[in-house]
C-alpha cells in the first residue's frame, strides 16, 4: 500500500473515531434502572406489606409463617413509630418547654436591666420588653457591665445574639430532618404513583431469575393505601413535629457548645430505624429486603434539563426558608429586641482569650 493510500486510511479511521464521538446523543439518556428499599424498619415494612401480601394471596409455601411475619413487620413498624412519637413528645414536657422558660426569664431579666426604667411592656406572652429595642433611645448599653457575670455568660450564649452562626446550625438540623422527609416524599411517590395500579395482589410481583430479585410490577388500591397509612403519613407528620419542636429546643439553648452538641444529639431519634434494623431484623429479612425492585423515576434521569438540576435545589432552597421564617415568627422569645449582640461583642471576645 502506497504512503498516500496509508495516509489517507489513517485520516479516514480518525474521522470515523470522531463521527461516532458525536453519535452520543446530546441529551446523555440514561437507562431506566429499578431502586432499592431502604435498610431500615421502614423498608422493612415496605417489602412485608407487598411481598408478604403477595405470598399469602398467591397461597403457596408456608402461609401460616408468612402471615406471622407480616404481623411482626406491622408490629415492628408501630414500635418504631411509637418509640419515636413518645420521644418527640417527652422532648416537648420534659425538655424543650423547661428550657424554653428558662431562655425567657433570663433574656425578661436582661431587659429590664438593660432599659430605662418605666420604658418596659408586656408582650402576648406577660414578659417585659424593652421600648424601641436596640436602636431606641431607652436602651442603656452602659448598663451591661453592672450585670452578674451569671446573667452575661447566659445572655451572651442566646442563639439569636450570633443570628448567622445559629442560622447555619439550624439549616443543618433542617436538613438532618428534610433528608427523612424526601425519602419518605420519593418513596410514597414510586409507590403510590409511579407503579401502576393492579386488580389482583397475585399481579404485584415478578421473579427476575437472571438477578435472583423480585420486581414490583403493580400495587392494587389497597395495598398503595396500606403503605400511606402505616408509613408515608405517621413518617411525615413525624418529622414536621420533630422539626418544629427540635428547632424550638435549639434556639432556648443558651450555649453555643451546647447548641452543636444538641443539634447532634436530636438526630438519634431519627435513626432508631436503623438502629432496630441493625439488632432485631433476622439475616433473612434482611436479604429479602434487599432482593426486592421498584420502578426508579426514568423519566427524571433520562434527558438533561435545568428543571432536573433545579429539583435537586428544592430542598436546600426550602430548607433555608423554613429558618428564615422561623427567625421571622419564632415564639421562643417572642418579640426578641436583637439587643444581645453589640452589648456582649466585647465580653465574648474577652472569654474567647481567656
Amino acid at each position: 500500500m502506497s504512503d498516500s493510500a496509508r495516509s489517507s486510511h489513517g485520516r479516514s479511521s480518525e474521522e470515523e473515531e470522531e463521527e461516532n464521538l458525536f453519535q452520543i446523543h446530546p441529551d446523555d439518556l440514561l437507562e431506566d434502572e429499578y431502586e432499592t428499599l431502604d435498610e431500615d424498619t421502614y423498608g422493612m415494612g415496605i417489602a412485608a406489606i407487598i411481598k408478604d401480601s403477595y405470598w399469602i394471596m398467591h397461597g403457596q409455601g408456608p402461609t401460616t409463617a408468612r402471615l406471622l411475619q407480616f404481623i411482626s413487620a406491622m408490629a415492628l413498624i408501630l414500635f418504631t413509630l411509637g418509640l419515636q412519637g413518645y420521644f418527640i413528645w417527652e422532648l416537648q414536657n420534659l425538655v424543650s418547654s423547661v428550657a424554653v422558660t428558662h431562655a425567657r426569664k433570663v433574656y425578661e431579666e436582661y431587659e429590664v436591666k438593660m432599659y430605662a426604667k418605666g420604658h418596659l411592656y408586656n408582650n402576648s406572652a406577660g414578659h417585659l420588653r424593652g421600648v424601641g429595642g436596640a436602636k431606641g433611645s431607652y436602651f442603656r448599653p452602659e448598663n451591661f457591665d453592672s450585670l452578674s457575670t451569671d446573667l452575661k455568660d447566659q445572655v451572651c450564649g442566646i442563639p439569636f445574639s450570633q443570628p448567622g452562626f445559629f442560622a447555619a446550625v439550624l439549616i443543618i438540623w433542617t436538613l438532618t430532618v428534610v433528608n427523612n422527609l424526601k425519602r419518605v416524599t420519593e418513596l410514597m411517590y414510586h409507590f403510590c404513583w409511579l407503579t401502576p395500579t393492579v386488580p389482583k395482589v397475585t399481579q404485584m410481583l415478578k421473579q427476575d431469575d437472571e438477578e435472583k430479585t423480585l420486581i414490583v410490577k403493580g400495587l392494587t388500591c389497597s395495598i398503595k393505601c396500606m403503605l400511606m397509612v402505616f408509613i408515608g403519613i405517621p413518617r411525615t407528620l413525624m418529622n414536621v413535629i420533630l422539626l418544629w419542636r427540635g428547632t424550638r429546643y435549639l434556639a432556648a439553648t443558651f450555649s453555643f457548645a451546647d447548641l452543636l452538641l444538641n443539634a447532634i444529639a436530636l438526630e438519634f431519634i431519627l435513626l432508631l430505624k436503623d438502629l432496630l434494623w441493625t439488632v432485631v431484623i433476622s439475616d433473612r429479612n434482611k436479604r429479602e429486603v434487599a432482593n426486592i425492585r421498584f420502578i426508579s423515576r426514568g423519566e427524571h434521569l433520562g434527558r438533561v434539563s435545568g428543571t432536573a438540576y433545579i429539583e435537586s435545589w428544592f430542598w436546600l432552597i426550602m430548607s433555608a426558608t423554613y429558618v428564615g421564617l422561623y427567625f421571622k415568627f419564632q415564639q421562643t422569645l417572642p418579640d426578641y429586641n436583637w439587643d444581645v449582640r453589640d452589648v456582649c461583642r466585647e465580653y465574648v471576645e474577652w472569654k474567647s482569650r481567656g
